[in-house]
């Protein structure tokens, strides 16, 4: 729910909240609307980095090996992320929403303001992973987002806003970090103890093995001579 809201604009007259907390429909609706505009988001980034992994591989590769890996690799890759949801797995969890409108002279309808909310502590898992929402014409915007206080009943969070419209705290979990952890947790190879196995003597390779064991072998059938 909103504490309040702090604004900047002196000729704001008033200002007006619509509390929708406890609406589940609202927050259903306000959840699949906020993962669609992450997903989006995460998938606009995946490819930037795309593009910029085939740029690099153009200035530092042979022409050949580059198309190889714009067929083989990039491709592919871009590919699999767009089927796996480009790192799109997302999960929102909104606490609660919030429509927030001012009675102001300013013709732009942009007013810039402080927007406290508050949301019921078991209702966040991770307040790190929570922020404030707020939709905007093309879908929603995480706004900067502080933590202001945290108690055993609820958690107070604040963010800017230059617009009033829906607002919503909500806790937004992507599947890319914990991906990126587990690939780089198996890409760590065990050491190949093959080295050893391969080596007769220790320190030495099976080249120089061989040559002692030769010499070793001559020297005791001249003794025996």
């Amino acid at each position: 729910s909103v504490q309040e809201v702090s604004v900047e604009d002196n000729n704001v007259e008033s200002v007006s909240v619509t509390e929708f907390t406890g609406n589940q429909e609202v927050i259903e609706a306000t959840e699949a609307s906020i993962e669609e505009s992450v997903t989006e988001e995460l998938s606009e980034d995946i490819e930037e980095d795309v593009e910029e992994d085939v740029e690099e591989d153009v200035e530092e590769d042979a022409q050949e090996d580059v198309e190889e890996d714009v067929e083989d690799g990039a491709d592919g890759d871009t590919s699999t992320a767009a089927d796996s949801g480009g790192g799109s797995d997302v999960s929102v969890s909104v606490a609660t929403v919030s429509d927030i409108s001012v009675d102001s002279d300013n013709n732009d309808g942009e007013t810039g303001a402080t927007v406290t909310m508050s949301a019921d502590t078991e209702d966040i898992e991770d307040p790190e992973q929570t922020s404030i929402y707020h939709e905007v014409d093309d879908g929603w915007e995480e706004l900067p987002t502080d933590v202001d206080e945290r108690t055993e009943e609820e958690i107070t969070f604040s963010g800017s806003t230059e617009s009033f419209s829906l607002f919503a705290v909500a806790e937004v979990q992507s599947g890319t970090e914990e991906e990126e952890t587990t690939n780089e947790t198996d890409s760590t190879e065990e050491p190949d103890d093959s080295e050893e196995s391969d080596s007769f003597i220790p320190g030495f390779g099976v080249p120089v093995a061989v040559v002692a064991m030769i010499a070793l072998a001559m020297l005791a059938r001249r003794k025996q001579q």
